[in-house]
């Protein structure tokens, strides 16, 4: 414990010389205050985003006494880089590594992944991390200039009637006035795949000039998934991920000034089960709402469903995604079956959609999205539809994940958007 405080009042504020590799995005800035039984120290810690890692450096306010630590996005554990020789034996580190991959995984705004040990609350654009073993407080507050596209994950439910803690991350474009996705990882409505059809989504978005939104919509989870707890208990079922995703587009929209992009061209990107979720979104937006209270719309400007689950009353359906959205027990009912088949459910007035999947998907049965293409047709609603004979499923924008044919997609999609008269703020970049 002494070596670990004498560690923590030599620890954080930036080196003056730090640079950032061409490679890695900006750095992210934040205060930090540590209250400790012994006593207490402020300082300034700097963490440095790459596509999988996030670097942190932290030292005292005299420039010395440094620890460099990566923490991987994937498995949101920390790999200490450097530490000064007088916390290198394995007890200091065990400890760091554990305290700092609850930090790191905190500031990301994945809250409910640290273990019981920490204590987290949140206000505003301050955080508390506390250990409750060893009695430490930290305190991080976002400092003013640091780039706005990285803005920090937030709880689209906070300061409303509702207390679920449903996570969206923002990857802002760089400008103002851009174009914003919500980004609907699938899953299965169990979980989500929170890199291929999620970060690096996000991160091709961003590239490209369109602001990305991550959200982590309310699902079933993997425990009910085993052990069908849903039968005895609620759980995560519908509306609740419908809920979720249309108030990420008011929350969106209410503060488009802060995020720079345009509350105009607002649209939904979905995959597998998310891509289902953004039709509903689509045909559902005015029968829930308003939840924040600042009086914008929640119909998005357009709908992007890739490899879509569409129907769960049909042969073809995808079963464990019909579990997923509708739980179990006495709920499950053919008329709940029906409301959420978005095939039987399509308004003239839904937003542009557009539309792809692969013949040879082992997944979700290609019909599906064949079901969907011909209720758009029939209702007139403006929308293009691909299907490409091989790809599989889950690739997201990932090339050396599918086909040569189906890896087109992407570009297909930017020549959509001009096609209906939105624009991107930059050349079209492949992923």
């Amino acid at each position: 414990m002494k070596r670990l405080l004498s560690f923590l009042s030599a620890l954080i504020v930036v080196i003056p010389s730090l640079t950032v590799n061409a490679q890695q995005l900006e750095s992210q800035r934040f205060s930090f205050t540590l209250d400790s039984p012994r006593g207490g120290l402020s300082g300034i810690t700097v963490l440095s985003r790459e596509p999988d890692f996030i670097k942190g450096v932290m030292v005292n306010e005299f420039g010395f006494s440094a620890i460099e630590f990566a923490y991987n996005r994937d498995n949101h554990r920390v790999k200490l880089i450097d530490v000064i020789d007088f916390l290198d034996n394995w007890r200091t580190r065990y400890v760091l590594k554990r305290d700092l991959t609850a930090i790191v995984t905190v500031l990301e705004g994945l809250d409910r992944q640290v273990g019981k040990n920490y204590e987290v609350n949140r206000d505003g654009d301050t955080v508390c991390i506390r250990n409750r073993r060893h009695g430490l407080t930290y305190r991080f507050s976002l400092l003013a200039g640091t780039p706005a596209r990285y803005a920090r994950p937030v709880n689209i439910w906070q300061g409303t009637d509702c207390d679920a803690n449903v996570t969206m991350t923002p990857y802002l474009a760089r400008g103002s006035g851009n174009m914003a996705v919500i980004v609907c990882p699938g899953g299965s409505y169990f979980w989500h795949d929170h890199k291929t059809e999620g970060a690096d989504v996000a991160r091709w978005l961003q590239s490209i000039g369109i602001s990305a939104f991550v959200l982590e919509y309310r699902v079933g989870g993997i425990e009910s998934f085993i052990t069908h707890s849903r039968l005895v208990r609620r759980g995560n079922r519908y509306p609740d991920m419908l809920h979720d995703v249309l108030r990420a587009i008011e929350s969106v929209r209410c503060d488009s000034a802060l995020y720079g992009i345009d509350p105009s061209r607002v649209g939904i990107m979905g995959f597998s089960a998310g891509g289902h979720l953004a039709v509903l979104a689509g045909e559902r937006f005015d029968q829930f709402g308003p939840f924040g209270g600042c009086g914008v719309s929640m119909r998005p400007d357009f709908l992007v469903s890739v490899y879509p689950v569409v129907t769960f009353t049909e042969d073809c359906m995808h079963r464990r995604s019909r579990r997923g959205i509708m739980g179990e027990g006495r709920g499950v009912t053919p008329g709940l079956a029906d409301t959420l088949s978005v095939e039987r459910h399509v308004r003239p007035d839904m937003p542009p959609v557009f539309l792809i999947n692969c013949k040879d998907d082992p997944t979700v049965n290609y019909r599906n999205s064949e079901l969907l293409d011909s209720s758009l047709t029939r209702a007139g609603v403006c929308h293009r539809y691909i299907q490409y004979e091989t790809g599989g499923h889950g690739f997201g924008v990932t090339a050396s994940k599918t086909s040569a044919e189906a890896a087109s997609w992407p570009c297909e999609f930017i020549k959509w958007l001009t096609d209906i008269g939105l624009h991107i703020n930059t050349e079209y970049q492949q992923p």
